[in-house]
C-alpha cells in the first residue's frame, strides 16, 4: 500500500510544481484573434445598419490604452479596422482608415502585468457601404496597438453577409 502512495505522489509531483509556476509571457507586441460579429438587429428580425466586432487579446506588459489626454498622432487611436469587398470573387479593400477607436487604458489587477480578454467595438452608424453595389459581402480586419505603438497581428473575420 506504501508503494502506491508512493508511486501517486512521485506521478502528483510534476503537476503540482507546474501549476505554481507563474504563467510566462515574454512578447511585448499584443496578440490579437478574431471572435464574433454580431450584426444587430430590429424586432422584426431585419438588419440594422451597425453592428459589433469581437476579438480576444493578450498583452504580455499590459500597456494597452490610451489616455484622455492622448491625442496627438500616433496616439490618437489604436484600435482599427480595414473594410473589405468582395468584387467579382477577390477581397478588394475599400478603405483602411474609416473605422478608428480609442481604447482607453486598461490596467492589470494583481502583480501579473498580462492582459487578457477580449472587447467588442460597435460599428455604427453604419458597418457596410449601402452605396456600393459589391456590398453584400464584406470582411474586417482588425489591428490593436499598444501604448508603445506595437502592432498586433492583423485579426480577419470570415466572410459577412449584409443581405
Amino acid at each position: 500500500m506504501e508503494r502506491i502512495i508512493i508511486v501517486i505522489l512521485i506521478l502528483l509531483m510534476p503537476g503540482i510544481f507546474v501549476s505554481c509556476r507563474k504563467p510566462k509571457c515574454d512578447e511585448n507586441i499584443p496578440a490579437i484573434a478574431f471572435k464574433d460579429f454580431l450584426q444587430y438587429r430590429d424586432a422584426q428580425g431585419n438588419m440594422l445598419d451597425s453592428a459589433k466586432i469581437i476579438i480576444t487579446f493578450k498583452d504580455c506588459d499590459g500597456d494597452i490604452g490610451l489616455e484622455d489626454s492622448d491625442t496627438i498622432k500616433p496616439y490618437d487611436y489604436n484600435f482599427l479596422l480595414k473594410y473589405f469587398e468582395m468584387v467579382k470573387g477577390a477581397w478588394v479593400m475599400k478603405c483602411d482608415t474609416c473605422f478608428k477607436y480609442r481604447i482607453p487604458v486598461l490596467t492589470p489587477e494583481g502583480q501579473s502585468k498580462i492582459l487578457e480578454g477580449e472587447m467588442g467595438m460597435t460599428i455604427s452608424p453604419f458597418y457596410f457601404d449601402f452605396s456600393s453595389s459589391d456590398s453584400d459581402t464584406i470582411k474586417y480586419s482588425v489591428t490593436l496597438f499598444d501604448k508603445a505603438m506595437n502592432e498586433s497581428n492583423a485579426a480577419e473575420t470570415p466572410a459577412i453577409l449584409t443581405k
